[in-house]
């Protein structure tokens, strides 16, 4: 069963022929690269694949149901932060269950407070570990180390 079909794919921009008669079958699971030198059409070939684009000609069948994720090889950024602060931001939902358990923390010193503290926070500590919590720093640094940076950057 393939997730993406492409018959007869060509893409032209004016008279000028990027590519054409591509036809090609993606498999589930299936892992594929495109190699060639600049300017000759595999981000653009991607994109239709994908469905950002239209093919001039042919077409691209996808699966029902299909889920593509796409990062452009071009990012545009407009953040000010670091890259630290950066790669947290996918995980704010845990920052915020970090302050949460703070706060609590605290008020499991308040002997008046302490039992319903307590409570609160066996649920949070859950939530908190079930999501990651307590690993997501250290994936973060892995995958950065990985990916060629350092602390500094």
């Amino acid at each position: 069963m393939s997730l993406i079909t492409a018959i007869d794919v060509g893409k032209s921009f004016g008279p000028v022929d990027i590519f054409s008669n591509i036809s090609l079958s993606i498999p589930h699971r299936a892992r594929i690269g495109l190699v060639g030198p600049n300017g000759v059409g595999k981000t653009t070939l991607l994109r239709i694949l994908i469905g950002l684009e239209e093919p001039s000609a042919g077409e691209v069948q996808r699966a029902r149901n299909i889920h593509i994720g796409y990062l452009p090889q071009e990012a545009i950024f407009e953040s000010q932060g670091t890259l630290w602060d950066e790669v947290q931001v996918p995980f704010a939902n845990l920052r915020t269950l970090q302050t949460e358990m703070a706060s609590l923390e605290e008020a499991m010193a308040d002997p008046q407070r302490a039992e319903e503290a307590l409570a609160a926070y066996g649920k949070l500590q859950i939530q908190f570990e079930h999501q990651g919590g307590y690993t997501y720093e250290i994936r973060i640094r892995q995958t950065l180390t990985g990916l060629g940076f350092t602390p500094a950057d």
